[in-house]
């Protein structure tokens, strides 16, 4: 059998924050390992990241979201010309996009389902920019197989920590906070827990003039209104039970602005609460959607944490409550995974067993399986006949 080849591969995304597109080139090996080559932050040009946030308040018709689907592809593929200029051209591109709305309710018209998301960044854009093929449509791909198309960065999660001799929670906080759970016993799940540092950098901007609170400094000198955070909590989403995610389509300005009527009247006390609103939000969710393994399922984990821009204290916000049997976090707070890592993962593996297997199916003809569909579609069968393609565009 002819001995298979390690591939170049150059990952693409931005994410619910729009801090940067996030670009990595790596190499990927036949047996899903993958050793990072360099990874950058690339900033989006700020007339467009304007524009992108129009589109995440509704301010756009479908004119200019027809416009900034080739805009984002050119910024994305400027990102990928940024790494191919020094490290050459990769074998091929896969790019996630920019998420500008995802809406994973299976409502119906005729009988059709509604429930859907939308990434854009042309991957035409990207294919004909830079000369190499392009992947993308991965969380697409999810919802076709009736996934939630979030969040996708299971899989990966599996590949690093499962089988390792603990049992993992892996919390990425960006915009929105989603976990993956990992155990010994258990198949791997992930769901989105609820708001990451969209309603602080909300916050930020409005009282502020900043867009994000840095390293924590506004939350670390407020203080959390009890009575307000209360409030926050009863909010319908988070007793929800997986699988489930949601967005800035659900947390949006107006949900904002309605809920900051309650609020205190100190800025810094506002974003010294909504940063709490994160932190206990994850908690209750472990306590809530856990039930067969909490605590004992985290006993002797650590949990590595993508956070973005902004700090979270672990011991100002603590993650879970303390107590007998409570939750013992390792959060160095310089050791967290990089954000290239999880970009890198997200695009090469595609985040998903579903993706994963085109992509390597495609480079390698061999199949993937999991024992549990990765993306919450836990009873779903593995059938690979009636697997829809992401997009593959060539030069």
């Amino acid at each position: 059998m002819e001995e298979l080849e390690a591939k170049k591969v150059i990952a693409l995304m931005s994410g619910t924050s729009c801090d940067s597109i996030d670009a990595g080139f790596c190499e990927v090996f036949p047996d899903k390992s993958v050793k990072l080559i360099h990874g950058i932050n690339y900033s989006y040009p700020e007339h467009v990241k304007a524009k992108i946030f129009q589109l995440f308040r509704g301010e756009a018709g479908i004119k200019d979201i027809c416009q900034m689907n080739f805009v984002i592809g050119k910024c994305f593929a400027d990102a990928a010309n940024a790494l191919i200029s020094e490290f050459g051209k990769p074998d091929f591109i896969a790019s996630h996009g920019q998420t500008v709305y995802h809406y994973p309710f299976d409502e119906k018209i005729d009988d059709i389902s509604l429930k859907s998301t939308l990434q854009i960044g042309e991957s035409s854009v990207i294919a004909q920019e830079t000369g190499c093929l392009t992947i993308s449509n991965f969380r697409e791909a999810d919802m076709a197989q009736n996934g939630q198309g979030a969040p996708l960065v299971c899989f990966a999660d599996e590949k690093w920590f499962k089988g390792r001799g603990k049992n993992f929670a892996i919390q990425n906080i960006g915009g929105i906070s989603n976990v993956t759970v990992i155990s010994q016993d258990y198949d791997t799940f992930g769901f989105d827990t609820g708001l990451g540092n969209i309603m602080i950098d909300y916050c930020m901007g409005k009282y502020f003039g900043k867009a994000y609170d840095k390293d924590g400094e506004v939350a670390s000198s407020g203080v959390v209104s009890d009575s307000w955070l209360e409030c926050l909590l009863s909010d319908e989403y988070y007793f929800l039970e997986p699988p489930k995610s949601t967005g800035r389509e659900y947390f949006s300005p107006n949900y904002i602005e309605n809920i900051l009527r309650m609020a205190p009247d100190e800025p810094k006390d506002i974003i010294a609460t909504v940063t709490a609103l994160t932190a206990k939000t994850i908690a209750q969710a472990y306590e809530r959607f856990i039930p067969y393994a909490y605590p004992a399922l985290f006993s002797a984990s650590t949990v590595p944490a993508h956070s973005g821009n902004n700090h979270y204290d672990s011991n100002r916000y603590p993650l879970w409550p303390a107590g007998p049997g409570g939750l013992p976090a390792e959060l160095p707070p310089n050791q967290s995974l990089p954000r290239q890592w999880a970009v890198i993962l997200l695009a090469l593996t595609q985040k998903t067993d579903l993706q994963y297997r085109q992509v390597h199916q495609r480079l390698y003809s061999l199949p993937l399986l999991l024992p549990s569909a990765i993306s919450l579609r836990c009873l779903l069968p593995h059938k690979s006949a009636l697997l829809p393609h992401p997009r593959i565009f060539h030069t």
